[in-house]
């Protein structure tokens, strides 16, 4: 649907997942107001008081129809008041302004582009891009960061001007300004002390469990990308009973090789997660559980088909082809929604930061000695770990500073030309930010790690899944865990040596102790460079459209992303197949951006 009020419009395209969603009527209007809406409410109990729904209205009643009542109620302040994964845009027509929101934890995508004459947002990029009025231009500097893995601010995007509103952030336009403003502040509530270790569990349990049942949601079948892991196996293992309850079943797509026994993953990874991931559904039960080899899409095509839908490159390239191969095949099942748990790092299985010098910084020193007194196995290990490692770790960059022939940091897991990263000034902005190019600050603090998973995660999948008619849901990503995730005294999730101590109590008896206790971590794409090298006339062709476009020349390190494609014809190991998607294939997913300049 759409509509005009004099100089504004606003349009609105329905993915249908939960039961409400066939009684929407948008653009919603009232009281000169006029409101466009998508996503998922998950405190709809607490509003349906608040905001005067009786109980014959409840079960007919739009979450756009609960967001437009908050908005009539709190104003600008009604964000605070909605959980879940939303977005919406209200054009007040008196006041002549229009304020935008985004979800508390960016499981949505917002966009927009402004200029004196003119105001065009959208939930995805491809939208705006569509519009003549909107510029195309590259944003190098974001370009750097991607072929870098550099996060960035989250705000940027890899076009000249086009912005993402933030998560957890407000937009208000006028004819004259255009405001942002942030709603919440996770980092900032007081600690939690509950009487002792089996109470934090509890109430963990407690909250995980509404997290996931809020995301269950839907008349429409519920997929789950499953790996070896303590994500989303957590997730699974807690879904499936609560289906089974209402006679449902949970199917779970697992990615495994396509080379039967030839990975790259070492002896320290596991490069098959099939095994570890099918014990985690065989416990929880009520689990269809599938394995994909993604046979059917190449490397290549898993990257142009993500260009597609999110209109970025992204830095995980190597992942492409395996998460289009899921998509794909829960999409032909008639899946409406696909879990996922891919920010659990931070939240639910966060591993403690295990550093004394952090705990000084968050907690003060009192705490910092009560929980050092905790954290290491003996006397030696938090000697080690606690202050040796940290002290020395300057001397160990400089070190393999001169080892790696006095090469910048990113050398050797990064495609871009040394040239274009000098005339960025690279190395001087990344110093300026705090951004560790080396990857080797011990683990900071709960908030850099949930801030680092905000960025632009959400929005990808979000994306992602609207291209095969799917609504993808993180119950790891839940403002609600979130918050109690942060609020948690470090020795719950690190005590003597043992990291991810709150997920593995937790999930006792729900899900197997091989994986629980674990110590080999899944690799995705083991078999990258078994795929690249059967597919290297495909990945050549590329290389050889790019030879002909100046800023992937200037931007992209061409010959050393061929020679990465030439050693994997004589040699397929960890180190290779690290090359493979961190210079080769991260390389190729720029490039295509480029070239289209």
């Amino acid at each position: 649907g759409e509509t005009c009020i004099g100089s504004a419009g606003l349009g609105y395209l329905l993915l249908h997942t939960t039961p409400q969603d066939r009684f929407e009527r948008q653009p919603l209007t009232a009281d000169g107001l006029t409101l466009v809406a998508a996503g998922r409410l998950d405190n709809r109990e607490d509003l349906y008081d608040d905001c005067g729904i009786s109980l014959s209205e409840q079960a007919t009643t739009p979450d756009s129809l609960l967001i437009l009542r908050a908005y009539q109620r709190w104003g600008e302040d009604c964000p605070a008041h909605l959980l879940g994964d939303w977005q919406f845009a209200v054009w007040d027509n008196r006041r002549r302004t229009l304020f935008i929101a985004r979800d508390h934890c960016g499981n949505t995508g917002l966009y927009y582009y402004r200029n004196p004459r003119f105001f065009v947002f959208a939930s995805n990029l491809k939208a705006l891009l569509a519009l003549p009025q909107v510029p195309r231009r590259p944003n190098l500097l974001r370009v750097a960061q991607i072929l870098t893995s550099w996060p960035g601010d989250g705000i940027q995007t890899a076009y000249e001007d086009l912005v993402r509103l933030p998560p957890a952030h407000t937009l208000r336009v006028t004819e004259t300004a255009a405001e942002t403003y942030r709603y919440w502040y996770p980092e900032r509530l007081s600690p939690i002390k509950l009487a002792s270790d089996d109470d934090y569990v509890e109430e963990f349990l407690r909250i995980y469990r509404q997290a996931v049942r809020c995301c269950l949601r839907t008349h429409r079948p519920i997929g789950i990308t499953l790996s070896a892991g303590l994500d989303s196996g957590s997730v699974a293992a807690l879904a499936a009973p609560m289906m089974a309850q209402d006679g449902k079943r949970l199917t779970a797509f697992t990615s495994v090789p396509l080379f039967d026994g030839q990975t790259g993953a070492g002896n320290k990874r596991t490069g098959d997660e099939w095994a570890h991931a099918h014990a985690t559904a065989l416990q929880a039960g009520s689990i269809e559980h599938l394995l994909l080899t993604a046979r059917d899409v190449s490397l290549v095509e898993g990257i142009q088909r993500f260009f597609e839908l999110y209109q970025e490159p992204g830095n995980a390239a190597s992942n492409f082809y395996w998460i289009m191969a899921i998509l794909a095949e829960a999409e032909r099942r008639g899946m409406g929604v696909l879990l996922t748990g891919q920010n659990g790092n931070a939240t639910v299985s966060w591993s403690g930061t295990g550093s004394f010098f952090d705990l000084i910084s968050r907690e003060g020193w009192w705490a910092a000695v009560r929980d050092l007194l905790l954290t290491e196995a003996g006397f030696w290990q938090t000697l080690k770990l606690q202050f040796l490692k940290p002290l020395l770790l300057p001397a160990i960059r400089l070190f393999r500073y001169y080892k790696n022939g006095m090469q910048p940091p990113w050398h050797n897991y990064t495609a871009i030309h040394p040239h274009f990263a000098q005339r960025l000034q690279l190395a001087d902005r990344m110093h300026e930010t705090g951004h560790d190019a080396t990857f080797t600050t011990p683990s900071a603090e709960r908030v850099a790690k949930f801030r680092s998973c905000m960025t632009s995660g959400g929005a990808t999948w979000h994306a992602l899944g609207a291209g095969y008619n799917l609504d993808v849901r993180d119950p790891t990503q839940d403002a609600r865990l979130i918050e109690f995730c942060l609020r948690l005294p470090n020795d719950q999730f690190y005590r003597r040596g043992e990291g991810r101590r709150l997920i593995r109590r937790a999930m006792a008896g729900y899900m197997p102790q091989k994986v629980l206790y674990n110590r080999r971590k899944g690799l995705q794409a083991a078999d990258l460079g078994y795929r690249a090298a059967a597919q290297r006339e495909e990945i050549y062709a590329v290389l050889n459209r790019l030879e002909q476009s100046p800023l992937a020349r200037e931007c992209l390190d061409l010959p050393r992303m061929r020679g990465v494609l030439t050693t994997l014809q004589s040699k397929i190991d960890t180190s290779t197949t690290s090359q493979c998607g961190s210079i080769l294939l991260r390389g190729l997913g720029v490039g295509l951006f480029l070239e289209r300049f």
